[in-house]
């Protein structure tokens, strides 16, 4: 699967995180804020792009992703 993704890069201190974001924004992705908890509603190539982002990122202590969502 390709993911279209930018990644920047961030500091902490001395510690540095990639932050791994799509090239493009989530059109089919909505987040709900309810009283006592967040939703995301995703249809399946956001659904997709979301799965695949988390894996890249779960592959690295030191990955974050930012997902924009309207």
């Amino acid at each position: 699967m390709k993911l279209p993704v930018t990644i920047h890069r961030a500091r902490l201190g001395p510690v540095e995180f990639k932050v791994i974001r799509p090239a493009r924004s989530l059109l089919g992705a909505v987040l709900v804020d309810h009283d006592s908890h967040l939703d995301a509603y995703l249809d399946q190539p956001a659904a997709k792009l979301f799965g695949g982002l988390w894996t890249l990122a779960a592959s690295s202590p030191r990955s974050l992703i930012h997902l924009p969502m309207p």
